[in-house]
């Protein structure tokens, strides 16, 4: 396992209160990438929040982005997802807005 001294994105978003534009197209850059690496290979995370988001101080202080948590994720050939899944709390927040 590796060591994320700068812990998840959100803790690390209440600690720094305000983060400059340039920091937040880094992480979610790297995070799209990410994400778009997975999907390229079939896989499916399911559950992407802040929490599962970690954070490393690279070279330079520059941050990079891990995504962690595959407990959920599935290797999905046919396309179509039909299931609801993932942390309740988020799912909540994405009904209740849809409403």
């Amino acid at each position: 396992m590796e060591y994320c001294e700068a812990g998840d994105l959100y803790d690390y978003i209440k600690k720094e209160k305000a983060i400059s534009e340039k920091k937040v197209a880094a992480i979610m850059l790297q995070l799209f990438s990410a994400l778009n690496h997975l999907h390229s290979k079939s896989f499916v995370h399911r559950d992407i929040k802040p929490e599962n988001i970690v954070l490393l101080k690279g070279e330079n202080q520059e941050i990079d982005t891990k995504i962690i948590d595959f407990g959920t994720s599935i290797l999905n050939k046919n396309g179509l997802l039909t299931q609801e899944l993932g942390t309740v709390r988020y799912i909540i927040i994405i009904i209740y807005k849809n409403i």
